[in-house]
């Protein structure tokens, strides 16, 4: 093993070359070895920053309004909202039905997806709506998760975990305000409210995007999945 992986190289080939052996084993033959991590090799393949927003919290009672992927480190975005048309669709406990159908295929085409407490909103949302709305949604194991909300309740000690201050802490500016006014009128489907929900999910990955390439020396391999 020396040998093959000299002094210094990254302890991540461990990750493959030992698949059934526990993360707290692994670190202790790395440690071992003298192999560093590259936080780098911990996100192999497309990286998307994910968030949604919606008309409430949960998925039965509420609708999905936008949804944002930005890819990392590049310029592209894959995103939908509902327009003020869907608003009238003749069933609408499904009005929805669009917007989730254009976020099930987008999630597919990442390898590593990136949010901000993801795993308790964003994904289990989004999974409730596409059982509601009849569309197929990625299942378990097809891209895995990095979830920062638990990154930064971690390893930083703040008064609170929220992405706003978070990102304040920082020093990293974009995180976008939303006025109750908007969200009202957003939920009724205003043109105006819903274009500044629109770019409120926009400026959120990219503000995520920044956070995470802040902590990512601090994060730990994604063996979770969405």
């Amino acid at each position: 093993m020396r040998e093959q992986y000299p002094r210094g190289a990254s302890f991540d080939v461990l990750l493959r070359l030992l698949p059934e052996h526990s993360l707290i084993g692994i670190r202790r033959k790395a440690e071992s070895l003298g192999l560093r991590r590259d936080p780098e090799l911990l996100l192999s393949g497309r990286v998307g920053y994910f968030d949604i927003e919606s008309t409430g919290l949960k998925g039965n009672f509420d609708a999905m309004l936008c949804w944002f992927i930005k890819e990392r480190r590049r310029d592209r975005y894959d995103f939908d909202c509902v327009e003020p048309e869907d608003f009238r669709a003749r069933d609408k406990t499904r009005m929805d039905a669009r917007v989730v159908s254009t976020l099930a295929a987008a999630l597919e085409r990442y390898d590593v997806l990136v949010s901000y407490y993801g795993s308790g909103f964003d994904f289990p949302f989004s999974r409730t709506r596409a059982l509601k709305c009849g569309v197929p949604f990625p299942p378990y194991g097809s891209s895995r998760h990095v979830d920062l909300y638990y990154s930064a309740r971690g390893r930083l000690s703040l008064h609170s975990k929220r992405l706003e201050v978070v990102s304040r802490f920082l020093g990293i500016p974009g995180k976008t305000p939303l006025d109750p006014d908007v969200w009202v009128g957003a939920r009724l489907g205003d043109a105006r409210c819903l274009r500044y929900v629109r770019d409120h999910c926009r400026a959120d990955v990219e503000v995520l995007e920044k956070v995470h390439e802040r902590l990512s020396a601090f994060i730990s391999t994604p063996r979770t999945s969405i």
